[in-house]
């Protein structure tokens, strides 16, 4: 399914390419794949009395999720490759987090995995407790967050701070950072509502390097 969902995003980025950009520039991308859910949950809860219809509903509706969410991603992708075309790379590293850090947010991210684990089980072991099917969203919730203490690449831009996955690409504006802070272990990126960007020192080659580039568009905690 993801395998498809991908051709098709591809096939669509390359056919209406200033589509994507346009798109990518907004949050506007993740629409397609959250109402997509929706309707994949509304399949789910009307299993009991819509039978072969209902199974279907939530079978196409996790399809157009998947194909939704990869449109997003190669909007995205579009839209930093043409915002970046012609700006300077000051560095570029890579970087996951810390231990430490790293262990304190598996921590955070453990509850909602057994919580998420308990939805798919209710389906099946306690289907009358039908509202903790919703539930099911927090696994791969946990794993989002839990993904970005991973290492991948970065370059600091003027744009922002560019991050480079395997197939995508994606661009984080300085306005959503505040500051940063050198501490015995990580360069910390701090960010104004979300978790802050940690790079480990150990990870980089040289972290003055980094941490000079930094300066460059953020201030010092």
């Amino acid at each position: 399914m993801v395998a498809v969902a991908t051709g098709v995003g591809w096939w669509t980025t390359e056919r209406f390419g200033s589509l994507p950009r346009r798109l990518g520039a907004t949050r506007t991308r993740w629409v397609p794949g959250l109402v997509s859910l929706g309707y994949a949950f509304t399949g789910l809860l009307s299993l009991d009395w819509a039978g072969v219809v209902g199974v279907l509903a939530m079978f196409s509706g996790m399809g157009a999720m998947a194909l939704g969410s990869v449109l997003g991603v190669m909007a995205r992708t579009r839209y930093t490759d043409t915002h970046l075309a012609d700006s300077e790379r000051h560095c570029v590293f890579t970087a996951g987090w810390p231990e430490a850090a790293r262990n304190r947010l598996l921590a955070l991210v453990l509850p909602l995995w057994a919580v998420g684990v308990a939805g798919f089980a209710s389906v099946y072991v306690t289907p009358e407790l039908w509202p903790l099917t919703f539930a099911q969203i927090l696994f791969p919730v946990g794993i989002g967050i839990f993904m970005q203490t991973q290492p991948r690449e970065y370059a600091v831009t003027a744009e922002g701070l560019e991050q480079r996955l395997p197939v995508a690409r994606r661009l984080l504006p300085w306005e959503r950072y505040t500051g940063y802070t050198r501490t015995t272990d990580a360069l910390v990126v701090h960010r104004s509502w979300w978790f802050d960007d940690r790079f480990a020192l150990d990870d980089l080659d040289d972290p003055d390097v980094v941490a000079a580039a930094l300066a460059r568009y953020l201030s010092a905690a």
